[in-house]
């Protein structure tokens, strides 16, 4: 019974899921996606500095604020720092927008070299000043994503089709619906949570959720086989037969949703920049595919599963010959009756 309770609140799940996806496509169509990594162009201002440097927070904080002041009086965009392991020295650097002007870019340079010289702490000290030009390197990645994401759609077709051959079709029709949900879902999360992301990428990641939410009601949908074709539970009517396979199946969604996300997450951390953005959002679509796997997907399966039970015994075909078991017991009362 306690199992059972949260596929009683299928209206509570659907109002959840109206709400975030009514929301999303409101954004969607008034503000679009936040595709600020899709800057065109821009300007960068890298200091590089050596370990001496690194190791005194005092000498960082003042080359920080030597940066800071140099750059006070132009746009900047975006802001990191770091290790480059090739050159073995940490960086500032400062992301300028595409109309930053030449002279307006070599002063900010200037500045911060001269700052940096008449700086005594940091005297002695290796620190590098460039800046340059950076193209957005997202266009280059279209193409193959694009291709990527209608590989996995195609893949999640299949994957419906195995799933109504080999489990019913009422199971496909859930799953169907539970792969659009999760897919509209997952833009409509975007849209609302303003992740940055490449404009093309949203595409890419609500394949992912629909093909996380495949794989997923699969692992129910054979529990939901195993109770149909054991005799003691073939019996059990649409809920408790759901219930049956969540039992079953709940934990190995848990660790397939935490492993996915785990590979995800270190992956992006690891990663280059433009790369991270493409694995970290990913966290996202295989935790809407968890959700919705855990309580959408069975409460919906209920109703779904009753109505094709239904269906089923109301076109159950008629057999109007004698049975098996009946033709046996009347050959052995009268042995002159020949076999069929």
């Amino acid at each position: 019974m306690k199992t059972k309770r949260p596929f009683k609140l299928l209206p509570v799940w659907l109002a959840i899921s109206a709400a975030v996806i009514i929301a999303g496509i409101i954004l969607m169509c008034i503000l679009g996606f936040n595709t600020s990594p899709d800057r065109e162009k821009s300007y960068l201002v890298e200091v590089r500095y050596d370990v001496s440097v690194q190791i005194s927070p005092e000498k960082v904080e003042k080359l920080e604020s030597i940066c800071d002041g140099a750059l006070g009086g132009v746009k900047v965009l975006d802001e990191n720092e770091g290790y480059d392991s090739t050159l073995d020295m940490a960086y500032l650097s400062y992301t300028l927008p595409a109309d930053t002007s030449a002279e307006a870019l070599t002063s900010v340079q200037d500045k911060i070299t001269a700052d940096i010289a008449a700086a005594e702490l940091l005297s002695g000290a290796e620190i590098r000043v460039e800046s340059h030009a950076v193209e957005s390197l997202g266009g280059l990645y279209y193409e193959s994503i694009w291709r990527g994401a209608v590989a996995l759609t195609v893949g999640v077709v299949v994957g419906l089709i195995y799933i109504g051959v080999r489990f019913g079709v009422g199971c496909a029709v859930t799953g169907l619906c539970l792969a659009a949900h999760d897919a509209a879902f997952t833009l409509s999360l975007f849209a609302i949570t303003r992740i940055p992301t490449y404009f093309y990428a949203p595409l890419l990641f609500a394949t992912i959720a629909a093909v996380f939410s495949l794989v997923f009601w699969l692992l129910h949908c054979m529990k939901l086989r195993d109770a149909k074709q054991d005799p003691a539970l073939r019996s059990l009517d649409a809920a408790d037969a759901v219930a049956y396979a969540w039992e079953g199946s709940w934990k190995k969604i848990v660790i397939l949703a935490a492993a996915g996300i785990a590979i995800f997450a270190i992956a992006g951390g690891i990663a280059a920049a433009g790369v991270r953005l493409f694995l970290m959002p990913a966290v996202l679509p295989v935790a809407v595919a968890a959700y919705s796997s855990l309580l959408l997907g069975p409460s919906l399966h209920i109703p779904v599963k009753a109505a094709f039970d239904k269906f089923a015994a109301k076109h159950k075909p008629r057999y109007f010959g004698k049975k098996k078991a009946e033709k046996a017991a009347e050959a052995e009362a009268d042995p002159s009756t020949p076999e069929t």
